[in-house]
């Protein structure tokens, strides 16, 4: 059996869809956030492929996931995610600062390497 090859829809959806900016904030999925940092990954690799409506959904995800980082971060301590991240070989660069939601949430995260929508001051 042929598995059906991703397409941009589904990367953007696996990476919005617990976080869309419009809904409750109770709506926040812990499953799908912490597997969301691969769809962030292929967001981030293919943005210009996206339209501005979508590049839009995707800051909006992202802004929430930070309004929301310390939860975030202990489900993805949770359930391994930054201990997966620790054996990946090379390490994801910092400036795919998904994969540091832990150390943003610490404070100890360089504020420079956020994209300006996220900055305090952006």
């Amino acid at each position: 059996m042929k598995l059906r090859e991703w397409k941009l829809e589904d990367y953007l959806n696996g990476y919005i869809i617990g976080v869309y900016p419009e809904w409750n904030d109770a709506v926040l999925e812990q499953e799908t956030i912490s597997r969301s940092v691969y769809d962030r990954d292929w967001l981030h690799d293919h943005w210009d492929e996206l339209t501005e409506e979508q590049k839009q959904l995707v800051i909006g995800a992202d802004i929430k996931i930070i309004k929301h980082v310390k939860e975030v971060n202990e489900w993805c301590v949770y359930d391994g995610r930054w201990r997966e991240r620790k054996k990946m070989r090379p390490r994801p660069p910092l400036e795919r600062w998904w994969w540091y939601l832990d150390r943003i949430a610490a404070r100890l995260y360089p504020a420079e390497l956020l994209p300006p929508h996220l900055r305090e001051d952006g």
